[in-house]
C-alpha cells in the first residue's frame, strides 16, 4: 500500500517515513501531462489502517498547531487550510507503455496503406527529412508531426520531392512541420557546416568516408577537392590534419557562398575556395594563387582579369563615401572575387599608432562589414606593439579575416620573433618582399624567416619585381603590385606557368567524373594520390579498376590502384565506389 501526497507536502512529513515500516523505496512521480501534477508515493506496511497514517502525518499539523500562541481564529482557520492532504492506493500506478513511432502513424493511417509506412528518416542539423509513398499523401502532414512530437532536437519535418537531378544533383524538399526553413547547421567529424537543403548537394551518409580520407592526409600536403560543394572535405581536412594548403573547386554559385560561410564558421584559414568549373580553373591555377594590389580610386578603369584583389584605400575613401564604396565592393564579390581592404593609416608619410582616433573609428566602422561579407582586412603591425593592440586584438579574437604586416615606413622590418608573441591572436601575415630586401642582407637570410613564418601562419606574399616572382614561386598565395613597372610581365608570367601541384586530388562527384580525370594530369607529380568516386551496382565494382587503368593507358601513365572502398549504399543493390589510386611516375 502507498500514501500519495503532494510533492511540496513531502518534506513536511519525510522524517515520519520511518515509522511507517516499509523497506519498499519511495517513488516520486512527475506527470509530463501537467507540470504541476508532481507527487511521491510513500510506501507503508500493509496492516496500517488510514486512521493510523492520518495520525501520524496530522502531527505535523498538531504540531504547527501548538505554535499558535494565540486563539486567533484567522490563525487557526489559516492552519486548518494548511493541514496535510493525502490518499491511500493500493499498487503503484502502471506506467503506459510508449508506442513506437511507426505505432503512433499506424493509428492515423488505414491499415490497409500500413505496408507503404518508412518510419526512417534522415537527419540533417535539426531537420527531418522523410519519405511519404503517394498513397500516403493525405496523412503526411500528421506523420510529419508525429515525428517532430516524437524528436525534441527537430525543428522541421520535410520530405523529399523527387530525385536528384540537373548539374548541381540538387533535390527539392516540401516542408511539413515545424518552422518553415530550408538552412540549417550540421556538425561532423569536428566541423560545422551551414547548409540549404533545397539549394546545395550534400550526403550526411559521407561523414565516415571524409574521415576515411582526411586519415590518410599526412602533414604539409597539398589538396585539391574538385566540385566541393559547401565544403566538407575542404574543412574536415583543414580541422584535422596538418596539410598546407587544400583547394576547393566549386561550380554551383549557392554553394560556393556557402562554402565562405563555412569556411567562416570552421576558421579554415589554410582553405581556399574558387568559384568555377574545373574545366576552366585547373588550366588556369596560377590565377588562383595571384592577388593584384589596386587603388580603390583605380577599380573602375581595372579591367585585368582576377579572382583576388587588393584594394588600398584611405580613411576619406570608406568614410565618406561609406553607403557607395561599399557597394562596389560588394559588387566585385558577387562576381566571384576575393577582396583583400587594405586601408593606409599614414599621416604625413607617418604610420600612425594603433591609439590614433583614426584608427578606433575606421576598424569599428569596417568590422561588421568585413566579418558578414568575409572580406580580409589587412592591418599594419607596429615594432612598439602596446597594450592597445593587445587589447583590440583580444576583442577580435572571433574576427579571422584580419592580416598583419610591416609597414614600409617603419625603421626596419618587423621580425617573426616580434610576430610570434602575437601568435595567439594573429593567424595570417603579410610578408612583402621589397621591404624584406631592404633589411636583411641575403636572399637566404629571409628564406630562413619565411621557413619560420611559414610553419606558424598563414603567410601572404607581395612583390614588385620579376626577381620576387622566381623567388617565391613555390608559395600558394602571392600578390604583384598593378602599379609596378613590371605588372604586366610577372601577371603573364604568373598566369602561363602552371607550376602548382597537388599531393592529393579528391574528385567527390559520383556521376562521370571519371570525364574528368584528365584534368588530374598537369597538376599532378609522383605520389599524387586520386581519390575517384562513382556510383555501381554490387556485382559491377570491377569496372572502378578498369576506368582508371583505362585512362593511364590512353594517357601513357602508370598508376598504382591502392584500394577500392565502398562508401555507403545509394539505392538497392547499389553503391557509392571510391577508388585510390596513385601516380607512381
Amino acid at each position: 500500500m502507498y500514501v500519495k501526497i503532494k510533492d511540496e507536502d513531502f518534506f513536511k512529513i519525510k522524517d515520519l517515513i520511518k515509522n511507517f515500516k516499509s523497506d519498499r523505496k519511495v517513488v516520486h512521480i512527475n506527470e509530463e501531462s501537467d507540470e504541476n501534477d508532481k507527487y511521491f508515493l510513500i510506501p507503508i506496511s500493509d496492516d496500517l489502517k488510514r486512521e493510523d497514517v492520518e495520525s501520524m502525518i496530522n502531527s505535523v499539523f498538531e504540531k504547527d498547531k501548538s505554535k499558535n500562541e494565540s486563539n486567533d481564529e484567522s490563525k487557526i482557520k489559516s492552519s486548518k487550510e494548511n493541514q496535510i492532504q493525502f490518499e491511500l492506493i493500493k499498487d503503484l500506478p502502471k506506467k503506459e507503455e510508449k508506442l513506437s513511432i511507426k505505432e503512433q502513424i499506424e493509428n492515423v493511417v488505414p491499415k490497409e496503406f500500413h505496408e507503404y509506412i518508412i518510419s526512417s528518416f534522415d537527419t540533417v542539423g535539426d531537420i527531418a527529412v522523410i519519405e511519404i509513398d503517394p498513397r500516403l499523401e493525405e496523412y503526411e502532414k500528421e506523420i510529419a508531426n508525429i515525428i517532430l512530437k516524437n524528436n525534441p532536437s527537430f525543428s522541421t519535418i520535410v520530405k523529399r520531392s523527387g530525385i536528384h537531378s540537373g548539374t548541381f544533383r540538387i533535390q527539392k524538399h516540401d516542408f511539413l512541420a515545424g518552422k518553415k526553413k530550408k538552412k540549417t547547421i550540421v556538425k561532423e567529424n569536428g566541423i560545422s557546416l551551414s547548409i540549404d537543403i533545397d539549394k546545395t548537394y550534400y550526403s550526411v551518409r559521407m561523414a565516415t568516408e571524409r574521415k576515411r580520407i582526411y586519415n590518410q592526409v599526412k602533414e604539409g600536403e597539398n589538396v585539391l577537392v574538385m566540385f566541393s560543394g559547401i565544403g566538407p572535405y575542404v574543412q574536415s581536412i583543414s580541422k584535422n590534419t596538418n596539410a598546407n594548403f587544400i583547394y576547393g573547386i566549386e561550380i554551383n554559385k549557392d554553394a560556393h557562398k556557402m562554402s565562405l560561410e563555412n569556411k567562416e564558421l570552421n576558421k579554415g584559414l589554410n582553405t581556399f575556395l574558387i568559384k568555377g568549373d574545373v574545366n576552366n580553373v585547373i588550366p588556369n591555377f596560377n590565377k588562383n594563387r595571384l592577388t593584384i594590389k589596386v587603388n580603390y580610386q583605380d577599380l573602375d578603369n581595372f579591367d585585368i582579369e582576377s579572382n583576388s584583389l587588393e584594394i588600398k584605400f584611405t580613411y576619406e575613401d570608406y568614410m565618406q563615401n561609406k553607403e557607395k564604396f561599399e557597394n562596389k565592393i560588394l559588387k566585385l564579390k558577387s562576381k566571384g572575387i576575393e577582396i583583400y581592404l587594405k586601408p593606409s593609416f599614414l599621416s604625413n608619410n607617418k604610420l600612425i599608432d594603433f591609439k590614433h582616433k583614426r584608427f578606433e573609428v575606421l576598424v569599428i566602422e569596417l568590422k561588421k562589414f568585413i566579418k558578414r561579407n568575409n572580406i580580409f582586412l589587412i592591418l599594419p603591425l607596429q615594432n612598439s606593439f602596446n597594450e592597445t593592440l593587445l587589447e583590440y586584438l583580444n576583442s577580435n579574437k572571433k574576427i579571422n579575416h584580419l592580416i598583419f604586416y610591416s609597414n614600409k615606413y617603419q625603421e626596419k622590418i618587423i621580425s617573426y620573433k616580434t610576430f610570434n608573441q602575437l601568435k595567439e591572436f594573429i593567424k595570417n601575415v603579410y610578408y612583402d618582399l621589397n621591404i624584406a630586401e631592404k633589411n636583411y642582407s641575403s636572399k637566404s637570410m629571409i628564406k630562413s624567416e619565411l621557413k619560420l613564418f611559414n610553419s606558424n601562419f598563414n603567410v601572404f606574399y607581395g612583390m614588385k619585381t620579376m626577381e620576387d616572382l622566381y623567388f617565391i614561386d613555390d608559395i600558394n598565395l602571392f600578390s604583384i603590385d598593378s602599379n609596378s613597372n613590371n605588372f604586366k610581365e610577372m601577371y603573364n608570367y604568373v598566369t602561363t606557368n602552371n607550376n602548382i601541384k597537388f599531393d592529393r586530388i579528391l574528385m567527390p562527384l559520383p556521376k562521370d567524373a571519371e570525364n574528368f580525370l584528365n584534368l588530374t594530369i598537369p597538376i599532378s607529380k609522383k605520389n599524387t594520390i586520386v581519390h575517384l568516386y562513382d556510383f555501381l551496382g554490387e556485382d559491377e565494382f570491377y569496372k572502378a579498376e578498369e576506368k582508371v587503368k583505362n585512362f593511364a593507358l590512353i594517357n601513357n601513365k602508370k598508376v598504382e590502384i591502392l584500394s577500392v572502398n565502398k562508401c555507403g549504399q545509394y539505392g538497392p543493390k547499389k553503391y557509392r565506389i571510391c577508388t585510390d589510386f596513385k601516380f607512381i611516375e
